[in-house]
């Protein structure tokens, strides 16, 4: 799984995402480069899309939670604030 990360305060974490279909996390380069100085900032690619492992099946909401949570975990962080855009949700 790709990720845009930089440190800053480390009590402080923001996880941009899910992104869009069909993008990936350069949508959240913006977001991200203005949230440098206060965060530090994770932007995950869902699973298939930008630079991410394409795997044989597993593309549900639950699937790409499970990511995200694993991610939270491999960096050692209890907590986050996250955030996520949909251009075409109502």
């Amino acid at each position: 799984m790709s990720r845009e990360r930089a440190r800053a305060r480390p009590s402080c974490r923001f996880m941009a995402g899910p992104n869009g279909w069909p993008e990936f996390w350069r949508s959240w380069q913006h977001v991200l480069e203005r949230l440098a100085d206060r965060f530090t900032r994770l932007a995950p690619d869902l699973r298939g899309f930008g630079e991410s492992d394409t795997p044989d099946g597993g593309f549900g909401p639950g699937d790409h939670a499970a990511d995200r949570v694993a991610l939270l975990d491999a960096g050692g962080h209890a907590r986050a604030g996250i955030v996520g855009h949909e251009s075409a949700a109502r």
